[in-house]
């Protein structure tokens, strides 16, 4: 997977890698969000600490992939 520092080939991830990244990271953030409901005052409450990090996470993947993707396509 990205980020992955065991990779064996050290070469730049091509934009179609990266965009499967940030779709699977998508679809595990959909399947998150039925953890959280919205309180008054546009609050986040969750029902279950391990998803809310785990959303958190990899939403700071998502940035990071998203980052690479626009470097490589600017290339």
């Amino acid at each position: 997977m990205l980020f992955d520092e065991e990779r064996p080939v050290k070469k730049p991830y091509s934009i179609w890698e990266l965009k499967q990244v940030i779709d699977a990271i998508d679809e595990r953030r959909k399947k998150l969000v039925w953890h959280r409901s919205e309180v008054a005052g546009g609050d986040y409450v969750w029902d279950d600490e391990n998803a809310r990090k785990e959303y958190a996470e990899l939403g700071r993947k998502r940035g990071k992939a998203l980052v690479l993707l626009t470097s490589a396509a600017l290339k």
